[in-house]
């Protein structure tokens, strides 16, 4: 993968990993996705954008790191996702939000249709699980409350990342995957993200142009 550093501010997006934090704040090109498909005017990059939670359409294998904030990557990355509806974290939201089943319901019923769950997973579970009916129980209520001093802090806060594919939809990179998902059964139509790596072909076609 031919990736080299760029000393100089682009309109629109990096080539490469490494930039210049000052370029960071200096782009300012928005983006505005409808349905997972990224349209325009181009404004702001670094900036939240609210997106339909149900424009993500999968959650990748094994996302690009913090440093890769703002590239344009060519390759197949864009293949290798699996669909939202898929993951154990949707099975486990559904079956608690959607169906009412309580937590340890859940664990055994996964655990008889897949396998049994290591035991550090299965704590883990419990242990979140109060937070996320708090979470699901806030949502209902106020809907979305993006991360604090958001301003402040582009690239390092725990809001959905999501990254552009070479047809211009949605995938996650990291974090915000429970929110996602339980947003969608709370009936939040938009949630807040943050754009990380754009398919060079998709930039190509439709940004450098």
């Amino acid at each position: 993968m031919d990736l080299y550093p760029v000393r100089r501010k682009l309109s629109v997006l990096k080539h490469g990993p490494r930039f210049l934090l000052s370029d960071l704040h200096a782009v300012r090109n928005e983006y505005r996705i409808r349905k997972g498909i990224v349209r325009w005017p181009l404004k702001s990059l670094f900036e939240v954008i609210w997106i339909d939670s149900d424009s993500v359409i999968g959650t990748m294998k094994n996302g690009f790191s913090r440093r890769f904030a703002g590239c344009h990557m060519p390759g197949d990355w864009d293949r290798d996702f699996v669909n939202i509806e898929d993951t154990i974290d949707y099975y486990f939201m559904y079956n608690r939000f959607v169906e009412g089943k309580d937590w340890e319901k859940i664990i055994s019923d996964y655990q008889e249709e897949h396998g049994k769950l290591r035991t550090d997973y299965r704590n883990k579970i419990m242990r979140r699980s109060a937070e996320r009916d708090n979470l699901y129980r806030d949502l209902k209520e106020s809907g979305w409350k993006l991360s604090r001093n958001l301003k402040d802090s582009l690239l390092f806060t725990d809001e959905l990342t999501v990254n552009i594919t070479r047809d211009g939809s949605c995938i996650r990179n990291y974090a915000g995957m429970h929110r996602l998902i339980i947003s969608r059964f709370a009936g939040i139509e938009k949630v807040p993200c943050r754009l990380h790596v754009v398919h060079s072909e998709f930039y190509n076609k439709e940004i450098h142009t």
